[in-house]
């Protein structure tokens, strides 16, 4: 299983951009109670209702994206998680059209994963190589912030040297410093 949240929305981001996304975005909503509604949401080559079924079995890969892999564990990863915590989970996916993904769990469940780095995990989607746009949307409460791929690569420049990306790590701290 991953060790947080944010492992699983990882997982699920890398899998739009694999599935050749050109647009992904994800959006998290927090509640003061602990509640915790994420929604990924990708225009990458999608699956039919087989493949989508399949890939709810961990011993399931299509072989194409990790050739020597036997295993697709993001999926069954995703639903132990919220399984484990009573939490729901939806996917939808349209060949052609892209996959939505949605959970919906309690971080004050006992057995709920830690949320994890924030920062650390929207530095590594923002900078994932390949051309695409990614927009995130996260609130807690009252309080939010939006922030996608275009807009920091215009700001910044670009993602290759060590002083953007601590800039882009800095904004998205202070953003996440914000929320709280």
């Amino acid at each position: 299983m991953h060790y947080s949240v944010v492992d699983c929305l990882l997982d699920l981001f890398q899998n739009s951009i694999e599935a050749k996304a050109k647009t992904v975005s994800l959006r998290m909503v927090q509640t003061v109670n602990k509640g915790l509604v994420c929604r990924i949401q990708d225009d990458g080559s999608g699956m039919t209702r087989e493949v989508l079924e399949r890939a709810k079995d961990p011993f399931y890969t299509d072989g194409e994206k990790h050739t020597a892999r036997k295993v697709g564990l993001g999926i069954p990863f995703l639903s132990q998680m919220v399984e484990q915590v009573d939490g729901t989970w939806d996917i939808d996916s349209q060949v052609g059209k892209g996959t939505v993904v949605t959970f919906q769990i309690s971080l004050d469940h006992l057995d709920a994963p830690p949320l994890g780095n924030m920062v650390a995990f929207l530095v590594a989607a923002f900078t994932y190589p390949g051309e695409f746009e990614l927009s995130v949307y996260r609130s807690i409460e009252e309080k939010d912030y939006e922030m996608s791929r275009q807009e920091l690569l215009q700001a910044l420049g670009d993602f290759s040297s060590v002083e953007s990306l601590q800039l882009l790590s800095q904004f998205i701290e202070s953003a996440e410093t914000e929320l709280y």
